[in-house]
């Protein structure tokens, strides 16, 4: 599949051939909308949570907001890990991704 399998919390991946080389291309759908790879690269911003295709400290900080709200309001907006708590693991998921990303050219 692709490296980064994060895109905000894909909802479905698609495998398809739009070109000729043989590389198979997804579509992935997912909280931020649509994504289209070409020539079989899939570059996923697992990080750019304010969906504005760029992982950056903005994403970080949107995040840490929206991680203490969940907190105190038990929300799950910031379950990273989709498993239906939010703690300091989904912390260290995002920050992870944040990483990735940056090295990644998202950011």
């Amino acid at each position: 599949m692709w490296s980064n399998p994060t895109a905000q919390s894909p909802t479905l991946v698609v495998p398809i051939e739009i070109e000729t080389q043989g590389l198979y291309d997804c579509v992935v759908t997912s909280k931020c909308g649509t994504i289209i790879s070409t020539a079989g690269r899939l570059l996923v911003c697992g990080a750019d949570f304010n969906c504005d295709d760029v992982s950056n400290s903005t994403d970080v900080s949107d995040f840490i907001n929206q991680w203490f709200t969940d907190q105190a309001k038990g929300t799950f907006v910031t379950d990273i890990d989709g498993n239906g708590v939010v703690n300091s693991t989904d912390v260290s998921e995002f920050i992870n991704r944040w990483f990735a990303d940056v090295a990644g050219g998202c950011g």
